[in-house]
């Protein structure tokens, strides 16, 4: 359900939002997440699904999800999967946001404005899945009980700067063209033109 803050809540059974995935090289996923979920650990597509878009089998996919209390960030082929070290599912809003670079692999997870984790993961383009579910895994299971605002994805790799300029919920000067509806924040009021809730 879309409520009048602009934020989406999800039941945990069946609620989620679909997109177009816009991103497979660089990319960075960054959003406003409030739960109290504590979900199956190991890879991100034993989580329950935040922003996700894995694909069954050894496939050029991706995600982020909740992996036990963390926030986790994976690329597929080979599966590589990466968590915070705070937990997010305290009930309180969380930032969370992921980075990956395309050439070098490299991988990072914030909290709150903060970088917790890094990785070198898989290189080149990841481009199996062809939309990205908000809520739930991109293979309609493992739905999130909770809360999400003000996602952002970007086709480039933030910087540490401007991922706690997001976190402190303003719009990086280099992004401002994703503010779909002009009020110097990204959040659903802008997702709303072109996500589908279900």
């Amino acid at each position: 359900a879309m409520n009048g803050s602009g934020y989406i809540t999800l039941d945990g059974s069946n609620d989620y939002a679909i997109i177009n995935r816009t991103i497979s090289t660089d990319f960075t996923i960054a959003f406003f997440v409030k739960t109290t979920d504590t979900a199956s650990t190991g890879q991100w597509y034993s989580g329950d699904g935040l922003v996700d878009g894995e694909v069954g089998g050894v496939t050029n996919d991706f995600g982020t999800a909740l992996i036990g209390n963390k926030f986790g960030f994976g690329v597929g082929n080979p599966d590589t999967t990466i968590t915070s070290t705070t937990p997010i599912n305290d009930g309180d809003w969380h930032h969370v946001a992921a980075t990956r670079n395309a050439v070098t692999g490299a991988m990072k997870v914030y909290v709150d404005g903060v970088m917790e984790n890094s990785t070198t993961g898989p290189t080149g383009a990841k481009t199996s899945p062809s939309k990205l579910r908000i809520g739930c895994l991109q293979t309609n299971i493992h739905f999130l009980s909770g809360s999400i605002d003000r996602l952002d994805i970007f086709n480039t790799v933030l910087s540490d700067a401007e991922i706690a300029q997001l976190a402190a919920g303003s719009v990086p000067g280099s992004q401002k063209e994703t503010d779909l509806y002009p009020d110097n924040i990204i959040n659903f009021l802008d997702f709303a033109i072109f996500a589908q809730c279900y």
